[in-house]
């Protein structure tokens, strides 16, 4: 059946499914008390008025991205970045100075927010987060010492 009427009447597109009901709601409604107009609204529509409403929240000019794509000045130094990096991880060793503690490792961080300085609880399980952590230090620590080699 639904085929059928596809064939005849032909398939509808919906250019806004991708936008979650709560924001077309806000927004459609925004845009409906203002302007009066028919019940249609584009996805250009909803980004310029998104837009307007976050510009409030945005106290800083835009930083530009480093040029660079990776730290090392040569690809000899790359590649030894990535040998090194592949050792240390197989051989599971955990650099010094990074204070990094299985035993001691703790699963809640508590950050400030904004200028009021609310705190909230991150959770931060242990068979997710302490393998990156260890990832993340291996990999720093062979980078600084490469490039102090530079």
């Amino acid at each position: 059946m639904r085929f059928l009427g596809e064939l005849r009447h032909g398939k509808y597109v919906d250019k806004l499914d991708h936008i979650h009901p709560a924001i077309l709601d806000q927004y459609y409604t925004t845009q409906h008390e203002v302007s009066g107009a028919e019940a249609y609204i584009d996805t250009d529509t909803i980004e310029k008025m998104i837009a307007r409403d976050q510009e409030t929240h945005i106290r800083h000019a835009a930083i530009d991205t480093p040029e660079e794509e990776q730290p090392f000045r040569t690809e000899q130094a790359l590649r030894t970045f990535r040998k090194v990096l592949n050792e240390v991880t197989q051989r599971g060793i955990i650099p010094e100075g990074y204070t990094l503690d299985a035993d001691s490792y703790n699963e809640v961080e508590v950050i400030k927010l904004g200028r009021a300085g609310k705190r909230e609880e991150i959770q931060l399980p242990y068979e997710i987060w302490w393998p990156k952590a260890v990832k993340w230090a291996q990999g720093l620590d062979i980078m600084t010492r490469i490039q102090e080699l530079m």
